[in-house]
């Protein structure tokens, strides 16, 4: 029934805590299982491919991805002990992206002048793969930035901002967990039906989506948006914490329709 398993990572399946391990035992049991069947993992996230997989070693994961969708937009296959860009779409993406950013460049500095001036207690900085984000102080601050730049980027509607919690970055629209889902469902020759997707943050929300994923669960620690989307979309809210409530909402998954 699921062939192609696809997880966040951070708040997902990974949560860190003074008195449990960070990924849980259950859900590392259950990716053991699935992979004797011949279910492929995936783990999309908003963390660089060196990042999250530095993590994984950190926590003494025995059972690694068969991919990874990194910085929610690239793709890596694992071959071995390596994990290889996927093309044409990493590259494609990167230069969309290039592209995009050096068309919004002249308008960049009015707007992070403005963010300077009015939210003094945020964090603005630039990265490989974007060339504004921010940090802000708290959730009502973030939900007023993100107001802010849409409105500076009204007249560009190829630009989106890709928000997880307080942190954000700039993006092509066509670039994000969902579609770089697509893309991967596509190389693998599956179709939704076959798909059991996982989030718990808005960065998550273009995969916990039926066109995307038939199979669809978040954990009770997602927020309140993130499980009224889920619930929209036929899928499950576990009462459960991080990993431990995705692998009982997958096991409710496979025991429901054996």
């Amino acid at each position: 029934m699921i062939r192609l398993l696809c997880t966040d990572f951070d708040g997902t399946i990974f949560h860190e805590s003074g008195d449990s391990s960070p990924i849980s035992p259950r859900f590392l049991n259950l990716i053991r299982s699935l992979k004797s069947k011949g279910v492929q993992w995936v783990i999309s996230t908003g963390r660089d491919r060196h990042e999250v997989l530095a993590t994984l070693h950190h926590c003494g994961v025995d059972v690694l991805p068969d991919f990874l969708s990194t910085v929610e937009r690239e793709l890596y296959e694992r071959k071995g002990d390596e994990y290889e860009p996927m093309q044409p779409w990493n590259q494609t993406c990167h230069e969309v992206h290039k592209e995009l950013y050096e068309k919004i460049d002249s308008l960049l500095s009015p707007l992070e002048e403005s963010i300077k001036k009015n939210y003094s207690d945020s964090v603005l900085y630039s990265d490989a793969y974007s060339p504004l984000c921010f940090i802000a102080a708290n959730n009502p601050q973030a939900d007023q930035l993100l107001d802010e730049v849409e409105q500076h980027f009204a007249d560009v509607p190829e630009l989106t901002l890709v928000r997880n919690d307080v942190y954000a970055r700039l993006a092509h629209i066509d670039y994000n967990k969902g579609t770089t889902l697509l893309e991967l469902q596509r190389h693998l020759g599956l179709t939704p039906d076959r798909v059991c997707t996982a989030g718990d943050h808005y960065n998550d929300i273009p995969m916990l989506r039926r066109e995307v994923a038939h199979f669809i669960v978040t954990p009770s620690n997602a927020i309140e948006p993130i499980k009224d989307q889920v619930l929209a979309e036929g899928g499950y809210v576990s009462p459960l914490f991080s990993g431990e409530g995705i692998a009982e909402g997958v096991e409710k998954f496979l025991a429901n329709h054996s």
